[in-house]
């Protein structure tokens, strides 16, 4: 009886697994070549990043219903599905050891009612020089009358971490906290 609720109870868990398995995306094999880069938002089209920058994200602004995008350096290639295109820190970093002193090539392949469309690729360069690792800065709701929520933030920037330097609630038993002095 044992045996048989194991049985079951390894299918159940192999059918979960193929029915939550994603598809991976490809890179189309039929398209029609585009003489033109690709819109995307942030523009970093032809940038220069730091060998240790986070993973620079961003959306395909193309009218489509579906991308694909591949990411290249030296022998590591990264395909993305889908018009957002977001790294993974392992990925990231994989294609980033690969361009230092170099470049990543991004290739980016649009789906519209006519088919797959396929843009003249772009370079993003990989200096070897390092960003400082931290920025810090204010951070205070979208009002400028909700001081009471206010931080002095930082933000790592080779891993998008965030951490609070200050809070005006910190030493304060007052509802509205205290003056941080934030524009000094």
């Amino acid at each position: 009886m044992m045996k048989n609720i194991y049985k079951y109870i390894f299918i159940f868990g192999v059918l979960a697994c193929v029915a939550c398995s994603e598809k991976t995306p490809s890179v189309p094999e039929k398209y029609e070549p585009v003489a033109a880069i690709p819109a995307i938002y942030p523009d970093y089209i032809g940038v220069t990043v730091p060998c240790n920058i986070a993973p620079l994200t961003f959306r395909i602004e193309e009218p489509c219903s579906d991308a694909v995008t591949r990411i290249t350096a030296g022998d590591k290639v990264v395909v993305y599905g889908g018009k957002e295109v977001a790294p993974s820190m392992d990925d990231w970093n994989a294609l980033l050891s690969q361009a230092v002193g170099d470049s990543m090539k991004v290739e980016v392949y649009a789906s519209s009612e006519g088919g797959w469309k396929g843009y003249e690729p772009f370079s993003i360069s990989v200096s070897g020089d390092t960003i400082d690792p931290y920025i810090s800065y204010r951070l205070i709701p979208p009002s400028y009358v909700a001081y009471e929520k206010l931080t002095i933030s930082q933000r790592n920037l080779s891993n998008y971490d965030e951490s609070v330097i200050y809070s005006n609630k910190l030493v304060s038993s007052e509802p509205d906290g205290q003056c941080i002095n934030c524009h000094a």
